[in-house]
């Protein structure tokens, strides 16, 4: 009877919400701020007729179609969903415009350590702290400094704030800097990328497969990723 009832209300709600012209899409808020909507001018010029919503996701798994239509994550369900590919994410070191006139001309990673690091805490689970940058050293081969300052952060985009304002040196992913303002204010440091093996994928509910909105998105999507 139970699953009986949640299958109604499923229903109840796809017919109540899945209208023509309105979609919600959830994604993460580092994702919406500096990827999508910088973008979202160009969407509304090809697709007026569509009206996107919005949605703010924290957990991976936090996919309530009561709430959205579609989603965009590092980790879609395997069964019975429509998934696309967007793009891998790649981390490399950025720091603020005054901070590179210092270091711009000193040896690198050496330079780098002189000044605070900021790390990203990118999980809940316990792990060592700045685990973003142990990663990054061991993927160019070298050593984080025992003696090196660490700030560390709940959330990428407050590490970036506090880059582009000079506290030191972030590891930001590579969506981050596609956003003007970031291009304006922060330099990418020229050393390696780490690739973490996440990539952010588009997916909907394959009973979604045949809406032409939904279908519009999504190789709108795609086709900033190319």
């Amino acid at each position: 009877m139970n699953q009986s009832l949640k299958a109604l209300s499923n229903t109840s709600q796809a017919i109540r919400h899945d209208k023509p012209g309105h979609i919600r899409l959830a994604l993460y808020s580092s994702v919406a701020v500096n990827w999508l909507i910088p973008r979202l001018e160009n969407f509304r010029e090809q697709h007026p007729e569509i009206e996107l919503t919005l949605n703010m996701v924290t957990d991976q798994d936090d996919y309530n179609e009561q709430c959205s239509d579609c989603f965009i994550t590092v980790n879609p369900p395997k069964r019975n969903v429509v998934s696309k590919l967007l793009f891998a994410e790649k981390l490399f070191p950025v720091c603020g415009q005054k901070l590179w006139a210092e270091i711009k001309d000193q040896p690198l990673p050496e330079a780098l350590w002189q000044h605070p690091i900021l790390s990203v805490k990118y999980s809940d689970k316990s792990e060592s702290t700045a685990n973003d940058w142990l990663k990054w050293c061991k993927a160019g081969g070298f050593e984080l400094p025992s003696e090196v300052k660490i700030n560390q952060f709940s959330h990428v985009l407050l590490a970036a704030q506090a880059a582009r304002y000079n506290l030191g040196i972030t590891l930001t992913d590579n969506y981050m800097m596609l956003e003007q303002t970031h291009q304006q204010n922060l330099v990418k440091i020229p050393l390696h990328e780490l690739l973490t093996g996440d990539s952010f994928y588009f997916f909907y509910n394959d009973l979604k497969s045949n809406q032409p909105d939904i279908i519009k998105l999504s190789r709108w999507l795609e086709s900033q990723c190319l």
